[in-house]
């Protein structure tokens, strides 16, 4: 996918959630991504595997992005034992570079993570986030995570965890109340292999958090 525009009151560009069957071999370039004023959305970028899908060999590079949420999340989860009961195999995202992103009006940070799955650690492999410019909205942060009616420390538990957003964002712009990262750049967990070159990122003026995060 090239030189394309894509307004989108979700993901401008997304690979899951809902994939059980691999995908391989993904280039997309040159694109311009936005959210309208009037509604919220998630990431500009979202590579995610949840439901036992492998992912390899995701190159998205050279986008401009305005008024995303956040500008990426690649995410390994798992819900394979949640949704039926079903005892499937663990899926897995291997190779995914994300180089040249410009991104203005963000408001929650970056991630990469993978999961516990059966008790072992399921890791996120050879990433590559290269050349990303990043500046926030200016609005009020409050560092937890929103899920439902509750209100958990960050701990990236959750599904999926760009989505931590307030539903009164729906109602109003104005009325954004956003639940972030302990970090404002990037929160990295479960990954290996993992490159991070030229990241600069613009926080919030009340910003309190560190740039980056490794667990």
């Amino acid at each position: 996918m090239e030189n394309c525009e894509i307004m989108s009151l979700a993901n401008n560009f997304k690979i899951g959630t809902e994939t059980s069957g691999d995908v391989r071999g993904v280039e997309v370039r040159n694109c311009y991504f936005f959210t309208a004023e009037c509604a919220g959305g998630y990431a500009g970028i979202a590579v995610e595997s949840a439901d036992g899908a492998h992912l390899s060999d995701i190159y998205v590079h050279d986008i401009i992005m305005d008024n995303v949420t956040s500008p990426l999340l690649i995410w390994l989860g798992c819900r394979l034992d949640k949704d039926n009961g079903a005892d499937g195999e663990m899926g897995g995202i291997n190779g995914v570079k994300v180089e040249n992103i410009d991104a203005n009006n963000i408001d929650i940070g970056c991630a990469v993570v993978g999961c516990e799955y059966k008790g072992e650690r399921c890791l996120v492999q050879n990433a590559v986030v290269r050349n990303v410019k990043a500046v926030y909205r200016d609005c009020h942060e409050k560092v937890k995570i929103y899920r439902g009616d509750k209100v958990l420390e960050a701990g990236m538990s959750g599904y999926p965890e760009i989505t931590r957003v307030s539903h009164r964002y729906f109602i109003s712009h104005s009325l954004s109340a956003y639940y972030d990262l302990p970090v404002f750049g990037i929160y990295v967990r479960d990954v290996e292999n993992f490159t991070l070159e030229n990241f600069e990122v613009t926080p919030r003026q009340g910003n309190t958090r560190p740039l980056t995060n490794y667990a």
